[in-house]
This record gives C-alpha cells, structure tokens and sequence, in this order.
C-alpha cells in the first residue's frame, strides 16, 4: 500500500505506512523466523525512506517535492540506523525535513518512528542526497517549485 502523508507543525512531512502486510502476524515464532521477519520490516522500512525515481514518491522524495518538482534520482544514503526493531503488525511513521539545497542536489532526514501501545519508539533514521535530472539524465541545477 501507499502512504499516508500529512505536513507536521516543524514543516517536514509524515506519512505512516502498515507493516502487517510485509511479515504476516499469524506466522509462528522463532528465533530464525524472528531475525527473517525482522529482516523483511527492515528492507521495507529502507525501500520507503528511499524510493526516489523507482516506484511511487514516498518519504525522502516526498520532502524533495517540497523544494523542486524535477526528475530526481538518490546520489547517496549517508547510513541507515536501525535503532529498534519494528514490531510485526505496527504502523510506522516517517517524518522528513530539508537539511541542505545545492546547485544540483537536495540533502533530507528521514525519522523512522512506530507506535507501540501509547508510546512512539524511534526505530530508523537516514539522511540521503538526490540530484535533480534533465530529459538526458544528466545533473541540472535545482529549479525551485
């Protein structure tokens, strides 16, 4: 599924997505099974805090929409920190915020957090790069929205 994007009170955006279809939660456990449904959460949490130019915008290339509505592509992860683990079946959020605009490129944070009972429990936290493309795929300078 999609997200659900909605803009914070800091200006950086959020969106939640479900984790329940990527590891089913009536699947029994074990601790190989934990570590291959952990693994499964993990690299669908990364595939959404990225996906600039490869599916649908989501995350880091939501927020770059904020400053341009170019064609961009991701020059760079800086790290992916796994901080918690993602429990199967809980909805997580991502909140983004520009750190940086260059001549052709566009620096975000994404802040992975997912609810646990009352509480919001930071799991994963990126920074990545993307440069903007001209119609041959070459960098071109950042034209503001």
């Amino acid at each position: 599924g999609g997200l659900d994007v909605a803009r914070r009170r800091d200006g950086g955006v959020g969106a939640d997505v479900d984790t329940s279809n990527v590891a089913p939660a009536d699947e029994p456990a074990g601790a190989q099974h934990a570590d291959e449904v952990g693994a499964r959460v993990e690299a669908h949490i990364t595939q959404q805090v990225e996906l600039a130019g490869h599916g649908d915008p989501v995350a880091g290339a939501v927020e770059v929409g904020k400053t341009t509505r170019q064609r961009i592509v991701t020059a760079g992860i800086k790290e992916v920190e796994f901080k918690a683990p993602v429990l199967v079946g809980e909805v997580v959020s991502f909140y983004t915020k520009t750190l940086r605009v260059g001549r052709t490129s566009v620096t975000v944070t994404v802040e992975v957090e997912s609810t646990r009972g009352h509480e919001q429990v930071r799991v994963t936290s990126a920074e990545l790069t993307f440069v903007c493309l001209d119609k041959d795929g070459k960098p071109t300078p950042v034209v503001p929205s």
